[in-house]
């Protein structure tokens, strides 16, 4: 969940972030788009809003963050069938079971779907597998790779040799600040010094 990749920006999006991607390597992989709140699609219009508030087109966000996703993986990825879908939490729409003509009714979850989320996203995965019938999943040692690759974390390490220059320029500097306070110390002649 809450996954953030940099790419190389030739020709992609230098950033983007997937709420969640949920991977099943036998069947395929979905990049769920979440957005919270009471959400409306004026059709007419293709405008969305969320708590009466224009925002950014979350179908759009799906759509353009899954291909984000299959265009920096699509070595490592191989064979899994992948799609979007947008989840709605906080609402329910209505009249769920009819299309609309930018997503089919498996792709938008709602408030309702998310009572029984198996089922929802069962649903979704036989949406894109249907979509994608050519591709067959991945193979255990592929699907392993990919999520060590996608989960790996990053180690720091402090190495000698740094700290022994950090170290000598700690003291370089405390040396300059010492002569400094001394030199203050012994040009004062109500002063003894020793």
């Amino acid at each position: 969940y809450s996954k953030m990749f940099v790419t190389d920006g030739d020709y992609k999006k230098r950033e983007f972030e997937i709420d969640f991607i949920i991977i099943d390597p036998d069947r395929g992989a979905i990049c769920l788009e979440v957005k919270g709140g009471l959400i409306r699609f004026d059709g007419t219009n293709s405008t969305w809003s969320q708590n009466s508030k224009k925002m950014k087109d979350p179908v759009q966000q799906a759509t353009s963050n899954c291909h984000s996703f299959l265009n920096q993986y699509k070595r490592i990825i191989g064979d899994l069938p992948v799609g979007w879908g947008v989840c709605f939490p906080g609402c329910e729409m209505k009249n769920s079971k009819n299309s609309v003509a930018f997503a089919s009714p498996a792709q938008l979850i709602d408030q309702v779907n998310l009572l029984y989320p198996v089922f929802a996203i069962d649903d979704l995965m036989k949406e894109i597998q249907k979509t994608h019938s050519n591709k067959r999943g991945l193979r255990k040692r592929d699907y392993e790779k990919f999520k060590e690759f996608l989960l790996r974390g990053l180690g720091f390490v402090q190495t000698l040799a740094t700290s022994i220059k950090y170290g000598e320029e700690r003291f370089v500097e405390l040396t300059e600040q010492q002569k400094h306070f001394f030199k203050g110390v012994m040009s004062n002649p109500n002063l003894i010094v020793n």
